[in-house]
């Protein structure tokens, strides 16, 4: 045992070296990321302030040659007022001549007036030339940083993706550490449980090799804490995966309606064996998972039961389909009810008060089924008890009037009629018949199920037995 420990916790202190070194290259890679982001601005800002130079240096060349090529301010006054001058006396002698200097004025004119043009055109080339240039340049930075920080986010998703099956063997190796209890811990509430806080973060399977994967999980976590034997769990957990994908049928639902898949792989027969005098089915682990409120159990535990309470717990439109409901809204229930648990359920039918069934509750609409696992507990040698629960008998017809979280089960293995509560569901004991505890005088307990879970408290006290 104490090699175990050793073993366990170097496994953990090697996983969690992993995930540090996954953790520090991120942020390297994060880091190299921002430098070239903080490079490429630069190199944008060098490119501009490079081109604004060039185009101040152009403007200054092409500003000095037309001064060169201009004639002084007073040498141009007084050619004008010589044209002038001439053009007034031959427009009085010649008319021949102010025709002569009319063109030639024009034609001079008309040279100045184009190098204008000229000029002019130079500079708003020039302009967006100096405008676009940089802009160009900066968006081939943004581009560029942009595909950086994006190859550093896959990096980074590939990193916590490696690290998180690490991390989680980690927790789960710390967490088998923790006292297994095979019954409810006493004054535990559903407020209380670990339970409450791992569903909620939980998400169901959304695909049938992600479901098959949970149970697997929740296979081997039970046979390490119950101290099975790791290959018959895994020999369970291929025998469940074999049944999954017997038939086109259920090809069909592993891969387009997961939570039938879930639905009927909690009716699998598939026995494991826990000890040498206990062997038990996926349901009862999924129960025995819920009931102890282990950590390592509930995790996997918790992804399938999202996936099954999507058909379960039936608000909305889903209320609104129709279902098999049982007739006279009565459903029965069979098993054993050891002696130190009946007080209990005496005190609940004196107080009315609610309580709640730390697992999930199956029921059938046939006696006949109720009365087999009765005469099974009778086997086992416990006081045999037959639980009568009733639901609004109305919702057949209106569904407003049915109960909210619980469903005809329609994709089973077996034909037991089943009619299954979800875990955690209220009920009020309305009478109580004591029996002599056999299969042929049972003892009698009827329930009445709450409308909604939702609305009842999530401190009521938790059924020892059920």
């Amino acid at each position: 045992g104490l090699q175990v420990k050793v073993a366990r916790a170097a496994r953990a202190a090697g996983a969690a070296a992993s995930a540090e070194t996954a953790q520090a290259r991120t942020a390297r890679l994060l880091s190299e990321a921002e430098a070239e982001k903080a490079r490429a601005a630069e190199e944008a800002k060098r490119i501009r302030n490079d081109a604004l130079q060039a185009a101040n240096q152009q403007a200054q060349r092409i500003r000095a040659e037309a001064e060169e090529n201009s004639l002084p301010q007073d040498i141009s006054l007084s050619l004008s007022l010589s044209l002038f001058l001439a053009l007034s006396v031959c427009l009085s002698t010649c008319p021949f001549l102010s025709v002569f200097f009319c063109l030639l004025l024009l034609s001079v004119m008309q040279s100045l007036f184009s190098l204008l043009i000229h000029y002019f055109l130079f500079l708003a080339a020039l302009s967006l030339s100096l405008c676009l240039s940089p802009t160009l340049n900066l968006q081939a930075a943004k581009q560029q940083a942009q595909r950086i920080r994006a190859e550093a986010e896959q990096v980074l998703q590939a990193a916590n993706q490696q690290a998180q099956p690490i991390r989680a063997e980690a927790e789960q190796a710390q967490y088998e550490d923790l006292p297994l209890r095979l019954n409810v811990q006493q004054g535990l509430t559903l407020a209380t449980t670990r339970y409450r806080e791992l569903i909620g973060a939980a998400r169901e399977a959304d695909s049938g090799i992600r479901l098959l994967s949970c149970v697997e999980d929740l296979v081997k976590a039970s046979c390490r804490l119950h101290g099975a034997s790791e290959a018959d769990g895994l020999a369970f957990a291929r025998e469940l995966s074999r049944e999954a994908l017997a038939t086109s049928e259920h090809v069909n639902e592993m891969l387009d309606e997961v939570s039938f898949a879930a639905q009927r792989l909690w009716t699998s027969g598939q026995r494991l064996r826990l000890s040498p005098a206990r062997a038990v089915e996926l349901c009862s682990l999924i129960n025995m998972a819920i009931r102890s409120d282990h950590p390592a159990l509930l995790r996997p535990a918790c992804a399938y039961l999202c996936t099954l309470n999507q058909l379960l717990v039936v608000q909305g439109k889903r209320a609104s389909k129709a279902i098999r409901w049982p007739v006279q809204g009565v459903t029965i229930r069979g098993g054993g009810l050891p002696a130190e648990h009946c007080a209990f359920y005496e005190s609940m039918l004196g107080s009315q008060t609610p309580y709640r069934v730390p697992g999930l509750l199956a029921t059938s609409l046939e006696e006949g089924v109720a009365k087999q696992f009765m005469l099974a507990a009778e086997a086992r040698g416990e006081p045999v008890v037959k639980w009568i629960v009733r639901v609004h008998a109305g919702g057949a017809a209106d569904h407003t009037l049915r109960c909210r979280h619980v469903n005809f089960v329609t994709r089973s293995h077996f034909t037991e009629q089943e009619f299954l509560f979800a875990a955690y569901a209220p009920f009020r004991v309305t009478k109580i018949t004591w029996g002599q505890g056999y299969a042929d005088a049972p003892h009698v307990i009827e329930l009445e199920a709450c409308m909604d879970s939702k609305r009842e408290s999530e401190d009521l006290p938790l059924a020892p037995w059920y």
